[in-house]
């Protein structure tokens, strides 16, 4: 998948999820400054697994593009919200959205 996709639609999960989160953490309304700034830091964490895994072919999935690293991700992006740690949960939440999305895609997603 395009890195702009990966982008733009951890943006849109980082900018709705402080809203989620305040709700069900019964949290005041976030800023709106305080949304664009999880959601960038979402984006962000979407353009990390290509990073680390340069993509040299299309068929790239290894360890940091499989669903053992998705849940390792979610786990650790609830660990910080329960903390309020909400920057570097979006950062997981974004890395976790990439894998989501390559899950969709035709070579989908190993389970290791």
């Amino acid at each position: 998948m395009r890195r702009e996709t990966h982008f733009l639609f951890a943006f849109l999960v980082g900018f709705f999820l402080t809203e989620i989160i305040g709700f069900f953490e019964s949290i005041a309304t976030f800023s709106f400054k305080e949304r664009v700034a999880n959601a960038i830091f979402c984006s962000f964490g979407s353009l990390l697994p290509d990073v680390i895994e340069v993509p040299e072919k299309r068929k790239h999935r290894k360890f940091f593009h499989s669903v053992t690293t998705l849940l390792i991700m979610l786990f650790f992006s609830i660990y910080f919200i329960k903390n309020n740690e909400l920057r570097i949960a979006s950062f997981l939440i974004g890395y976790a959205s990439h894998l989501f999305l390559d899950f969709f895609t035709a070579f989908k997603l190993p389970l290791i």
